[in-house]
């Protein structure tokens, strides 16, 4: 983790009791399109931003949909479709509750 996000790996060798290798992606997908939006603003990781605008809620989910594509092209397809079919719908259906609930 970083003041740009989380990008981690797990690397699991394989032993007696683990039959085979491995590697789990701890990349917070979400997590880093809003530093990045954060960023833009001058702002890191931690700092706190209460001040987050619809158009800024727009340019994080677009940050998202950036992420597939670019993972698309690097050969990570497991991640790209990670983010289109988990995170991509879960973050689009809070948008519309909080948009909802005013």
């Amino acid at each position: 983790m970083t003041n740009k996000g989380n990008y981690g790996l797990n690397i699991y060798l394989k032993t007696a009791k683990r039959k085979a290798s491995g590697i789990l992606s701890t990349e917070r997908f979400l997590l880093n399109a809003m530093t990045e939006i954060k960023g833009k603003y001058h702002l890191t990781l931690n700092d706190d931003f209460n001040k987050f605008t619809w158009k800024d809620v727009r340019a994080v989910i677009n940050s998202l949909k950036k992420t597939v594509v670019k993972y698309g092209k690097t050969g990570d397809a497991y991640k790209a479709e990670y983010i289109t079919n988990h995170v991509l719908p879960i973050v689009e259906l809070y948008v519309q509750v909080l948009k909802s609930a005013k």
